[in-house]
């Protein structure tokens, strides 16, 4: 290996970790803000309208949220929290419409959604 190919491969490991470094303070500033405008916004909901169940449902969303701005950031579809999704999407649908019993079936799609990913990503490389 050359002299400047040792060089190019350092630049782009030094890349690699600044865009990692910038995706990751993007990731935890927003994970942040999105927990704070939760909690005003459960509290504010609660107080205000007397609602506070399935409101607490919304304790989800910064979870989703920040994974699904860290997937895209890392082209990483695994980073994305897709059992916690589900379990927001069954214990909202639940809650609100009594869709208990045939929503059940949404689990299972965690380890198609998991495998499916694999299995694209074997087909990238």
């Amino acid at each position: 290996m050359s002299e400047e190919e040792i060089v190019e491969e350092k630049e782009e490991i030094i890349d690699k970790v600044k865009e990692h470094s910038r995706i990751m303070v993007i990731t935890s500033g927003l994970t942040s803000m999105l927990y704070l405008v939760s909690i005003i916004a459960y509290l504010l909901i609660g107080f205000l309208m007397g609602v506070w169940h399935p409101t607490w449902v919304i304790f989800f969303a910064p979870i989703i949220i920040s994974s699904l701005v860290l997937a895209i950031g890392k082209k990483n579809a695994k980073k994305f929290c897709y059992p916690v999704f589900v379990v927001a999407v069954y214990v909202l649908f639940g809650s609100l419409f009594t869709l208990w019993h045939p929503l059940w079936v949404l689990f299972i799609t965690i380890p198609l959604y998991y495998s499916f990913i694999s299995f694209v990503r074997k087909l990238k490389k």
